[in-house]
């Protein structure tokens, strides 16, 4: 049996394609997609790993830089399970900004497009015929996952959601634009699908862009969040890592999926942090990463174009 993460380099955004091997039969989910302009590379990236077909699609949560390279994904591979956000919440969202349309052209900035482009992609799903779930907390995933694998959602809690949609119309439109965004920005990362993997060996965490409260909710019991590999949350920026996550999670391997930004993302002080417990790899130098150990070291090519993007970014 074997457990395998790609952490495909798109820049700004994520994409990571988690696979699990039991004899001759291969289960593949990609959690995310990156931006639009990933899409088609993220599609190569799955041809040349040898997916034929992708049995869980994850939209972690509505921000660009996670799902807007998905619709090309969905085409080339349409899924047998989705799982993403609540579409009301895309819903009530856009009523709330009708008449005040904003749009935010840094990538993984919330913006009214965010929740457009979500239900355009949750109606491509829906056309595809995969079976959609909105998971919070405890999901059931035996249905999803093979046996063997153990697939656990911590996030978010379903109480969150609930606080979501109701801040929605409680007062919100008395808010300048900016000061929706920003909620809603922090709100949508709380809300962002928490996965914790592995196949009776060590354990994958994916967090999406949980910020403190979406941790806060997913630490919901002794051991729950340790994991040996952490995929950093909110590409290494201060607001995804808590002081109090390195030490709880305790990651043997940290990987930050991160690219040019104006957000200092990833903080050195986050950086510190994890490396405490072990390596930290980033996809702007290292390009695509993967897992298991002995996958980890990027090729001579591989570390000639990363050398090139620091000096020319």
């Amino acid at each position: 049996m074997t457990l395998q993460a790609h952490f495909i380099n798109v820049g700004q955004g994520d994409a990571i394609l988690v696979t699990y091997c039991d004899g001759g039969t291969t289960w593949n989910m990609l959690v995310d997609g990156g931006r639009a302009d990933q899409g088609n590379k993220v599609v190569r990236y799955l041809r040349r790993a040898g997916v034929r077909r992708l049995d869980l699609v994850v939209a972690t949560h509505v921000d660009d830089d996670h799902i807007g390279g998905l619709p090309a994904v969905l085409e080339a591979f349409p899924p047998r399970h989705f799982w993403g956000p609540d579409p009301r919440q895309a819903r009530l969202t856009l009523t709330l900004f009708a008449a005040t349309e904003t749009e935010n052209s840094t990538p993984g900035e919330i913006s009214v497009t965010s929740f457009q482009n979500y239900l355009q992609l949750h109606a491509q799903v829906v056309q595809s015929g995969a079976i959609i779930a909105y998971p919070s907390a405890g999901f059931l995933t035996a249905y999803v996952a093979p046996a063997g694998l153990n697939l656990r959602v911590l996030g978010p809690a379903a109480s969150e959601i609930r606080a979501i949609l109701e801040s929605l119309g409680a007062g919100m439109e008395r808010l300048s634009v900016e000061e929706r965004v920003g909620i809603l920005s922090t709100a949508t990362n709380n809300a962002s699908i928490i996965l914790r993997v592995d196949a009776g060996g060590p354990a994958l965490l994916l967090p999406g862009d949980a910020e403190a409260e979406g941790w806060e909710q997913a630490n919901a019991g002794e051991g729950a969040l340790r994991a040996d590999v952490l995929k950093v949350a909110h590409h290494g920026g201060l607001s995804g890592t808590p002081g109090w996550v390195p030490s709880t999670v305790q990651p043997r391997l940290s990987v930050i999926s991160v690219g040019p930004n104006t957000y200092g993302h990833p903080h050195p002080t986050v950086i510190d942090w994890l490396q405490t417990y072990g390596p930290v790899l980033r996809t702007d130098e290292a390009g695509d990463i993967r897992w298991p150990e002995e996958s980890h070291r990027p090729s001579l090519w591989e570390r000639l174009l990363a050398w090139l993007r620091r000096i020319f970014q």
